[in-house]
């Protein structure tokens, strides 16, 4: 009898840790609502300028309590930047931070089971954007000025130079059967039966960048406006859940989110179509430095 209880008691025992453990694993802290400045942080990384007074925000939660946090720059604390002796399970913290050079920013939070997470990111030097006016291309059935480009640089190319350039080469322009304008990246399939030359059609290509393309809701104004890679980023991160290898139905004053196979991201801005297998289109391109 006394064996049997004693084998009861280990066995309770073991259940109340094991659901102890269970508990504590499956409440562990989060950082969450992350943003600078109001804007969310996307693949790990904000770009800011010298000078730039950023505000970091965001969210502590946890299953248990909260007991401390701190945010960091190169490993040291920011000033007002952390907290301890804490008791709760959700608090909302704003931190501001004086950009001076490209740093590291780590966010960590403690929790009372001494269970920890952390956040990391880089705030690095703004690139700058550069802008490119006026570039023209012409649709499927015109050779001249050419029917592909290079988004980063502008240079337009004819059937006769894209077996050599092709790794540059980052988007076409044709008017689709439905007769839509359309810029498409090499790898789309519709720009492939569009340009199917036995020779140097497409699918002939030793590279064929898939190019990244999403129309925006922004305007010829905001277009303007922009002057940091910052703002980029921000406009693509907008609209990136709806991009394609293709944008079509271009018109005058139509304003286009892109990301190259680089990674490079830009914005171009309608000026003029001519529509039809024998038109053009004309546009200017702000791109990432």
């Amino acid at each position: 009898m006394k064996t049997r209880v004693i084998f009861f008691l280990i066995l309770f025992l073991a259940g109340a840790f094991a659901g102890c453990s269970e508990l504590k694993d499956r409440n562990p802290p989060a950082i969450r609502d992350l943003t600078v400045n109001g804007w969310s942080v996307r693949d790990g990384r904000v770009w800011a300028v010298s000078g730039d007074s950023l505000n970091f925000s965001f969210t502590l939660t946890d299953g248990g309590l909260v007991k401390s946090w701190s945010v960091k720059e190169n490993g040291v604390v920011l000033p007002g930047g952390s907290a301890s002796g804490l008791s709760t399970d959700r608090l909302d913290v704003s931190v501001w931070y004086h950009f001076q050079k490209t740093s590291s920013i780590q966010i960590s939070v403690k929790d009372d089971d001494n269970e920890s997470a952390s956040v990391s990111f880089s705030v690095t030097e703004d690139p700058g954007v550069k802008l490119v006016e006026s570039v023209t291309l012409s649709a499927q059935n015109q050779v001249t000025p050419g029917n592909f480009v290079s988004l980063l640089t502008g240079a337009v190319f004819t059937h006769q130079q894209v077996l050599q350039n092709a790794a540059g080469i980052d988007a076409v322009f044709y008017t689709g059967l439905s007769g839509l304008s359309t810029l498409a990246s090499p790898a789309d399939p519709d720009a492939a039966r569009i340009y199917n030359n036995s020779f140097t059609g497409l699918t002939k290509w030793s590279v064929r960048n898939p190019t990244q393309f999403a129309a925006s809701y922004s305007n010829s104004r905001a277009f303007d406006q922009i002057s940091r890679a910052f703002a980029l980023s921000l406009g693509w991160y907008e609209q990136s859940e709806k991009a394609e290898s293709k944008v079509s139905g271009l018109a005058e004053g139509s304003i286009v989110s892109f990301k190259t196979n680089s990674g490079k991201l830009g914005v171009l801005r309608v000026k003029s179509v001519t529509p039809g297998p024998d038109g053009q289109i004309v546009f200017d391109i702000k791109v990432v430095n």
